[in-house]
């Protein structure tokens, strides 16, 4: 059932405790598991540390480094307080129209390539 959300799904955000080292590293698998299932390395995502107001010393670092490695952004949040809750929801919308407009003009360009490879072999040729 988890995969059929995945494939469906067009952006993730990927939260975990600031207060739970443990919650930090099911990130990592669960950014594994949405890479293969997707089957493509540009999805769009945003690691999340949730918790802010009572973190844990340290684990922000951490978290950090899990981001770069991911090569995502990293937000740290606080849902108690609704500290950046509004703009992870608006950065991840961002990030999932920059994506589909990017495919979207790759889709274009190729086929307009293949639209020139078609009308460059009607032309070269001469009837006499």
């Amino acid at each position: 059932m988890r995969e059929q959300y995945i494939r469906v799904g067009e952006g993730f955000l990927l939260v975990f405790s600031l207060t739970d080292r443990h919650s930090l590293e099911e990130c990592y698998k669960i950014h594994r598991d949405i890479l293969r299932i997707k089957d493509t390395d540009n999805v769009p995502m945003l690691l999340i540390g949730n918790k802010l107001d009572i973190r844990q010393i340290g684990l922000d670092n951490q978290a950090r480094t899990a981001a770069a490695a991911m090569h995502i952004p990293y937000f740290e949040t606080s849902a108690r307080t609704r500290y950046n809750i509004d703009e992870i929801f608006i950065e991840l919308v961002r990030i999932i129209r920059k994506t589909k407009s990017q495919y979207q003009l790759n889709n274009n360009n190729a086929s307009l390539s293949k639209q020139q490879q078609h009308t460059s072999h009607r032309c070269s040729c001469i009837i006499l």
